[in-house]
């Protein structure tokens, strides 16, 4: 089967989601600064802290979101109108019910937790409790909108998808100089201002896809096999989420308890780092993620499994590229950015872009796994192995008094088994050949990340810490890291494609 087409439609998409993720990142760094400025530190930790107790809900949701995408492309590979239109009704009916729930929760005990429990100035409590009203509001606005999100991603219109995430932080930018203007208590309107920004968003996507898909027209309603099914899906999704979210904290609350705040600092550091370069690594697979799951419902399962292998190759791949210069000239180039650079933050860069590596060989294997459905075993063993994670940190610290790097290392130990764990899986589920895998796509990758780490690594040990030298340096190792992947990490044909390409552009 010919599957031109929907290469092309991957590859423009990841461009479209590569520039949506540059606008909004430069748009982010941005106004941040701006943001903290006008707002003050009081303000501007009451506003992080108070819009806290609602986002910490978030998570609640990423397993509504997961399942509301998996079941939309699903019936969409399958051509199937009438049960796409029950999904999706039914997925607006879930997220309508979980915002209120939600709503109601912070209402009640958010409110009881802000007024008293936190530390919030008596003179700004009622600017405080402006942020939590506009929080909830905005929390409920972004969960409606799930559905009609996932809509869009399954049907690919990235562009679409983009543009209206290029609209929203535009909408953000203008948010930020109207913040500086309004001559009212800051707090109060950059709350007020930003629940607004939610609400244009969520009717610019309500009203794209009530004039795009038919299957979107429908009243709030639901099918209950269909909701028992999505509620399934959604609640094993929800033991690996809640799992990631535990280890998450709870590794801040440990390197917290045994040493200092400038170590969760240097923590949160690395994990915004990391966050920042594996965004754009994101945008690739969400351009892919669709076609998967449709290639799995039409039983094309040999360019499935085609999309996972290259899929978990090219994302390696360019997370590699992107991070041998960063972790090549960690301490500079945090110098230049930081002045003062953390104890620890170094180590801390390095060891989460390893585990991220390793994360990456096996990323496309949830989206096999979630196509077919069968995601209760992976999701109840994967989720209880990680819970490990926690307890054995704590081991470390306690009883052999290790240094808080560690906690990473204990992340990286168990990123490694539960790659191999994943493999397991999917040989079960979908009768797939792991040494094959293990052999075109594991050995490669770790081969490839090897040589293009050590060498620049080595040889720019003790190179110039001018800003000249850190520049020169990074532009170096991202070359010879290039130069590396074409080489040993692209077959013939890619980099024949490759080669074609940049004669093209050049």
């Amino acid at each position: 089967m010919d599957n031109t087409a929907d290469k092309k439609r991957i590859a423009k998409n990841t461009m479209l989601l590569y520039i949506r993720m540059g606008i909004t990142m430069f748009v982010s760094l941005y106004t941040s600064r701006i943001v903290l400025n006008t707002l003050g530190l009081e303000d501007y930790g009451i506003n992080n802290v108070v819009g806290g107790i609602v986002t910490m809900a978030t998570f609640v949701t990423g397993s509504l979101a997961s399942a509301s995408q998996r079941f939309i492309t699903f019936e969409l590979g399958m051509n199937n109108f009438v049960r796409l239109k029950k999904v999706f009704a039914t997925s607006v009916f879930i997220h309508y019910a979980i915002a209120i729930i939600i709503a109601v929760i912070c209402e009640t005990a958010g409110v009881w937790f802000l007024n008293h429990k936190l530390n919030i100035p008596l003179a700004r409590m009622d600017a405080a409790n402006w942020v939590l009203q506009c929080s909830i509001l905005s929390f409920a606005v972004n969960i409606i909108s799930v559905p009609y999100n996932a809509l869009i991603i399954s049907h690919e219109k990235m562009n679409v998808y983009a543009y209206i995430s290029i609209i929203e932080v535009m909408l953000k930018l203008i948010v930020v100089f109207l913040l500086v203007m309004i001559p009212f208590d800051k707090l109060k309107v950059y709350a007020v201002l930003w629940l607004l920004v939610a609400v244009i968003i969520r009717l610019i996507y309500s009203l794209y896809c009530r004039r795009k898909f038919k299957e979107s027209r429908v009243s709030i309603s639901y099918d209950h096999a269909i909701l028992k099914e999505m509620s399934a899906f959604a609640g094993y999704n929800f033991i690996e989420i809640s799992a990631n979210m535990i280890n998450k904290q709870g590794a801040n609350f440990m390197l917290n308890i045994f040493f200092s705040p400038v170590v969760n600092a240097a923590r949160g550091l690395s994990m915004q780092i990391n966050s920042i370069i594996d965004g754009f690594v994101s945008s690739f697979t969400t351009a892919m993620n669709p076609q998967i799951t449709k290639s799995y419902a039409s039983g094309n399962k040999e360019y499935m499994l085609q999309l996972m292998e290259k899929g978990s190759k090219y994302s390696f791949l360019l997370f590699l590229a992107i991070s041998v210069p960063v972790m090549t000239e960690t301490e500079g180039i945090l110098k230049l950015w930081l002045k003062l650079v953390p104890d620890y933050a170094v180590i801390f860069v390095r060891l989460v872009f390893i585990n991220s590596l390793i994360e990456l060989m096996t990323r496309t294997f949830y989206v096999v796994i979630s196509a077919t459905g069968k995601i209760k075993q992976y999701q109840i063993t994967i989720g209880i192995f990680k819970l490990f994670n926690l307890p054995l940190c704590y081991i470390l610290l306690e009883f052999f008094s290790c240094p808080p790097e560690c906690v990473y290392v204990v992340s990286i130990l168990f990123t490694f088994i539960i790659m191999f764990m994943k493999l397991f899986f999917m040989r079960r589920l979908i009768d797939y050949s792991v040494g094959m895998y293990i052999k075109n796509v594991i050995v490669k990758c770790i081969t490839v990340g090897i040589i293009s780490l050590l060498v620049p690594l080595f040889v720019f040990k003790n190179w110039s810490m001018g800003a000249l030298g850190i520049f020169s340096a990074c532009c170096l190792s991202f070359l010879y890291g290039l130069a590396i992947i074409y080489l040993f990490g692209l077959e013939r044909k890619e980099r024949s494609l490759v080669k074609k390409a940049l004669l093209k552009t050049f």
